[in-house]
């Protein structure tokens, strides 16, 4: 045999064993219906630790950065925000400048969707998906079925929250210029736009329609108190304006549609009724020594859900809370900066 055919076979043998002994991921056991809640986990601004943990209700199983359980590499820079369209769960990943799309129950990976420049939250409308950002001037368009790019909506200025009312017309929140945008999905075009406060974030829709929106308020040097604002999206008219005390800044709105009520942050969770015409600022469930930064509501079994950041370093918490008295039933442990949450 000569040299060369010798190191050749020497090769194959080497690579063969290779193949052999690679790893497979184990299979991530799918949960029953009503039994998963996912938590988005945002981690730290460049440092691409970002993690979606998954907990199976039925059984308490968790299983940690089930993204790269499934795909053998990381998630990336900072985990914004989920959207499921169809039976795919789409991962927006801000910093990373992309949008992962994973099967819901194995969350093996299709190819991305990138080129975006700083994607915040997402809404699908009919095959079209809209996404919202903080520096590009426009919301995206994006096929919902391919994944490919459709022509933007141009936009001046910081598109946040999106939502959708009952006549069909998409609602943007323009931070930087204190206005909710109104959108036509049939023109693709602005259409109207209504002033509320000073930074505008979430848009919730209620049990009678109107959409609220949650404005955080301006920061230091020219600080403003947030404010909440209510109004009807077919007449345009403010239903309800409640200020916050000076100083204040809350966030993370969520409606509880079925009960007329809204949960936000503002040193623990705050709870009031769409009805209200005072702002109830005393926390419904206080913080303590904990830092709530995320919240979230599971509607399948009424528990209010909000996450403990800690330190923004180490690895956060799940807390789960009773939505009717706010008593305490359990916690989790999650990922780094756990934001959202969802549940199916």
């Amino acid at each position: 045999m000569k040299i060369h055919q010798y190191f050749l076979i020497l090769l194959l043998f080497i690579f063969a064993r290779c193949k052999k002994d690679e790893v497979t991921p184990d299979p991530i056991e799918v949960a029953p219906v009503n039994s998963t809640a996912l938590i988005i986990n945002e981690g730290n601004f460049q440092w691409g630790n970002a993690s979606l943990t998954r907990i199976n209700l039925t059984t308490s199983e968790i299983n940690q950065d089930v993204f790269f359980q499934a795909n053998q590499r990381p998630l990336g820079d900072v985990f914004q925000s989920m959207l499921l369209v169809g039976d795919d769960l789409w991962l927006l990943v801000n910093n990373s400048q992309k949008i992962e799309r994973v099967n819901k129950s194995t969350f093996i990976a299709k190819p991305p969707i990138i080129g975006l420049q700083s994607p915040r939250y997402m809404l699908q409308f009919a095959n079209t998906v809209y996404i919202t950002d903080l520096y590009a001037n426009q919301i995206h368009r994006v096929n919902a079925l391919t994944g490919e790019a459709l022509p933007a909506i141009s936009f001046s200025g910081w598109s946040e929250g999106i939502t959708l009312d009952s006549n069909n017309k998409i609602w943007v929140s323009n931070a930087t210029r204190g206005k909710v945008m109104k959108i036509d999905p049939t023109s693709n075009q602005i259409i109207d736009s209504i002033a509320v406060g000073d930074m505008p974030r979430d848009l919730k829709l209620d049990n009678q329609g109107n959409i609220w929106v949650l404005c955080e308020g301006k920061t230091f040097p020219n600080e403003s108190a947030g404010s909440l604002w209510c109004f009807n999206p077919s007449t345009h008219a403010i239903v309800r304006s409640l200020q916050f005390s000076s100083n204040a800044h809350p966030s993370r709105l969520i409606s509880i549609p079925e009960n007329g009520e809204l949960l936000f942050l503002k040193n623990g969770v705050c709870k009031i009724n769409t009805s209200d015409s005072v702002l109830n600022e005393v926390p419904f469930i206080a913080q303590g020594s904990r830092l709530f930064y995320g919240l979230g509501y599971n509607a399948i079994d009424s528990t209010i859900w909000v996450s403990d950041a800690k330190d923004y370093q180490q690895s956060g918490d799940a807390l789960v809370y009773k939505a009717n008295d706010g008593a305490f039933i359990k916690s989790y442990s999650v990922g780094i900066i756990p934001s959202s949450f969802y549940f199916y």
